[in-house]
């Protein structure tokens, strides 16, 4: 009862006002950052050496880069120069460097422009780590493809893939995040489980022998978030506790040593952690009430606390309790986004990666300027709002013209995740999203006339 009135204040009292979301997906990576607008449109900006900016050149960019003309990009996923992005219609792309097949097309020649991996379009997330990659289909599955010298691609060998291959027979797959050289993910059933490269113990099976197919951690089943870093790994549970392990030579693991360890262990006694994301010697994490937390590696200033002084444990990014769950952590840069819509970057800039005109680290965190789409056609208006924004038990639709009719919509997370399938809209056009945890959401209609997504936030 407690906890239900403490809600019922919380949505009553939110004041904060929501303006036009720019970005629905970021990704940062080894000196350069991708990123999907909410208008669907796919951008680029750092270096570009391999192409993996995906526009064409090799030239590097200081400040974001529409990529193509398309607007039905839905995510987007950096690994170390290169990416690969998913489309609404579930088909797959990737471009930049090629050398381990890494873009999975089953060649090793690199890409300047987006190329899609097959001719599937049941894909439904994707991850990409040093030089492998990652993904998931609507059924559950999970394929790997790319460098597998430690045994990242969890299939049972250390011989590179071109393209895809399932890992297992397992239809269970839920949630995945690959590191520089090791993966996690959880089951269905909330089980967590890793393999990969395990130098530093950051499968966190007690070894720091590698794994070259995936292993259950412990025998618990109420994990709720995998983040893999670049030697260390994260994990929330349902309880709102977070959990560490691997590489704390710069303070990765937040418990106020420097001391690596092999198994998950409890970092602090809080019981408030909601998000977590997790970069090459850094970590990051969002309470509930929206404050933003970093720790470890500092030199670039990508902490974003003003300092480039190293934190063994968690310390808070002002007092703002307005950051979202919209992230993106690579080497030693760092994205995030408000609940107004604002995005936000601090790090190392050297190449251009934060996106600001500039190649000056920033060791506080800055605005990034949304930039305007380079239209070549004119684009149809979006027909509907979504109402009230933010929500607490429920959303509407407010079409601009009279009520469509065989409308179809499905609910997507930041990650590029289907929270909530394709099915037809109700007929009072009333969405439940009260068992929805808090954090920014999409909304993507489907009708004749085209495609249309917004996004809303959950509080």
């Amino acid at each position: 009862m407690k906890q239900t009135l403490a809600l019922v204040f919380y949505c009553l009292c939110f004041t904060s006002s929501i303006k036009a979301q720019c970005w629905q997906s970021l990704a940062a990576s080894a000196f350069h950052t991708n990123a999907v607008k909410a208008d669907g449109t796919l951008w680029g900006w750092g270096r570009n050496t391999f192409g993996q900016l995906g526009d064409g050149t090799t030239d590097d960019k200081l400040s974001p880069t529409q990529i193509g003309t398309d607007h039905n990009w839905k995510s987007v996923f950096a690994g170390d120069f290169f990416a690969i992005a998913l489309k609404t219609d579930g088909t797959l792309w990737a471009w930049g460097q090629n050398t381990h097949g890494q873009l999975g097309i089953g060649n090793q020649i690199d890409q300047k422009s987006p190329i899609q991996i097959g001719t599937d379009t049941d894909w439904e997330t994707a991850s990409a780590g040093g030089f492998f990659s990652m993904a998931l289909k609507t059924n559950g599955t999970l394929w790997t493809w790319g460098y597998n010298f430690y045994g990242q691609l969890g299939d049972g060998t250390n011989i590179n893939k071109k393209s895809p291959v399932q890992v297992g027979a397992s239809h269970a797959w839920k949630t995945i995040s690959a590191g520089w050289a090791h993966a996690i993910a959880l089951q269905a059933d909330s089980s967590l489980w890793t393999w990969g490269y395990n130098n530093l113990g950051q499968l966190g099976n007690g070894t720091l022998q590698n794994q070259y197919t995936p292993q259950q951690i412990g025998l618990e089943k109420d994990w709720s978030q995998p983040a893999a870093g670049g030697f260390h790994s994260m994990a929330l549970k349902n309880n709102g506790t977070l959990y560490t392990w691997g590489d704390n030579e710069y303070g990765a693991l937040g418990d106020g040593t420097t001391v690596s360890t092999s198994a998950p262990l409890q970092m602090g006694i809080d019981t408030d952690w909601h998000f977590i994301d997790a970069g090459s010697e850094y970590s990051l994490a969002l309470k509930t009430n929206g404050a933003l937390f970093t720790w470890g590696g500092n030199y670039y200033g990508q902490l974003g606390d003003g300092t480039n002084v190293q934190k063994n444990s968690p310390v808070q990014i002002g007092t703002d309790q307005d950051w979202t769950p919209l992230t993106s952590c690579y080497d030693y840069h760092t994205f995030i986004v408000k609940t107004d819509g604002s995005l936000w970057a601090c790090g190392r800039n050297h190449k251009g990666q934060l996106g600001n005109g500039t190649t000056t680290n920033q060791s506080n965190f800055v605005q990034i300027d949304c930039p305007t789409v380079a239209v070549l056609a004119p684009i149809q208006p979006l027909p509907f709002e979504i109402f009230p924004n933010p929500a607490c038990e429920q959303i509407r639709l407010q079409w601009s013209d009279e009520r469509w009719s065989n409308v179809q919509f499905e609910i997507s997370d930041m990650l590029g995740q289907t929270i909530l399938s394709k099915q037809s809209l109700p007929f009072d056009q009333q969405i439940r999203v009260e068992t929805l945890p808090k954090g920014v959401y999409f909304l993507h209609l489907y009708h004749a006339q085209g495609q249309f997504s917004r996004s809303f936030v959950k509080i």
